[in-house]
């Protein structure tokens, strides 16, 4: 019984001798970068953000952002903004010149999440056509529900919903 002890004391010492002078793996770097997406036209009544309409009668400016997240090499655009040319709410510069302002190409994003199907959440979706598409299961049944055409604007993720893009719900 000693004897074992004694053996799987020293084993342990060698493990832990071996994890301490191994040499540590750096992790990927991450980043995160707000993108600006647009904004309304005018200030928007809030109370429809309220369960209790605690807001009634206040009005804001709202801003729609959009993220890159960088993952080692990997990018990931979280949301889209606004479509481009959709007058009032229409974000100054697009998605591909904001990523041009970071040095980075459509192709070169891996991933495009959407947080829900709004059009200020998917407006540019169809600006990154080859990264894979994230979107919530219940979310995709909407937009690819022949019944629900006419109530859900699809276009900006209609290279996704045609076959011509990987999805991911």
């Amino acid at each position: 019984m000693k004897y074992l002890l004694s053996s799987f004391s020293i084993a342990a010492s060698a493990i832990g001798f071996a994890r301490a002078t191994a040499p540590a793996q750096t992790p990927p770097s991450v980043t995160l970068t707000r993108l600006d997406c647009g904004t309304n036209a005018a200030p928007s009544d809030v109370a429809r953000f309220s369960d209790t309409f605690a807001y009634t009668g206040l009005k804001v400016q709202l801003t729609f952002s959009c993220y890159l997240i960088r993952h080692g090499d990997d990018y990931l655009v979280w949301d889209t903004g606004n479509p481009v040319g959709n007058a009032p709410v229409a974000p100054k510069t697009s998605i591909v010149d904001l990523l041009a302002q970071l040095q980075l190409r459509p192709d070169q994003v891996k991933y495009v999440g959407i947080s829900h199907y709004h059009g200020d959440h998917v407006g540019q979706a169809g600006s990154l056509p080859n990264a894979t598409l994230l979107i919530g299961k219940g979310d995709w049944d909407v937009l690819t529900d022949p019944k629900s055409s006419g109530s859900v604007n699809s276009a900006p993720l209609a290279n996704w919903i045609t076959g011509g893009g990987k999805v991911d719900a």
